[in-house]
């Protein structure tokens, strides 16, 4: 009885881990207030975008343009298969410091066709290969969505991928991409804590170890999704 209560325990205990460390990043470099003042965003007037296509009239600079009531929209006229990219760059040129979220507000009109609910972040330090720092799903609804990764320095481009995205009825999938903002945000000390899942992971392990077989199902679950995280 002892082992099972064990086990049971431990599952909620690395449930609410994986949760926490999926949902809320923050950097423990440095004080709470020092983080604040060291995180800012960076002037969408100062960015360009482009995509892998686009609707005329949906161009992929109106996620830049500071409205929400204009959208980018891949193209239905000469419709392309998902996924489909977003990436935006400086206009000077310059590389971007310390970037470590992006965040993505989808389309607020009646329709939700092209509302990224799988998505993909990845930079470049030259514009041209790309590399992955960010991927999960976000919630099929009008509110700002964030992705956030470990802040990196040099960026010449950062890329948005819609992998799939909602529809206008329930049983519509979309087959398209759209966005009505999208913005970036910078802080050179930020880093994700993993201190604490990497403890849990271990426990995890020692304790599956010697468990039974029958008590594993959900903690190898849990297991494999804070490896994951990790």
């Amino acid at each position: 009885m002892k082992k099972k209560h064990a086990v049971r325990t431990l599952c909620a205990i690395l449930a609410v881990g994986v949760m926490i460390t999926l949902t809320s990043a923050r950097a423990h470099a440095v004080s709470d207030g020092e983080e604040k003042q060291r995180t800012e965003w960076i002037s969408q007037s100062e960015l360009t975008a482009y995509a892998d296509s686009y609707q005329t009239g949906n161009e992929p600079d109106q996620v830049t343009d500071g409205s929400t009531s204009t959208i980018w929209h891949t193209s239905w006229s000469n419709r392309e298969e998902l996924p489909q990219s977003i990436t935006l760059e400086r206009k000077d040129g310059l590389a971007m410091e310390g970037v470590y979220q992006l965040r993505y507000t989808p389309r607020t009109d009646k329709d939700w066709n092209g509302t990224i609910l799988q998505y993909r972040i990845s930079i470049s330090e030259d514009g041209e290969t790309f590399t992955d720092v960010a991927a999960g799903i976000w919630e099929a609804t009008r509110d700002e969505k964030t992705a956030t990764f470990d802040a990196r320095d040099g960026i010449k481009a950062i890329r948005l991928t819609g992998i799939t995205t909602k529809g206008n009825t329930e049983s519509d999938d979309s087959k398209y991409v759209s966005a009505a903002e999208i913005n970036l945000v910078c802080n050179p000390s930020f880093q994700r804590d993993s201190r604490e899942l990497k403890d849990l992971v271990s426990r995890g392990q020692q304790l599956a170890a010697a468990a039974e077989e029958g008590e594993l199902t959900i903690l190898r679950g849990l297991l494999a999704e804070a490896q994951t995280v990790l």
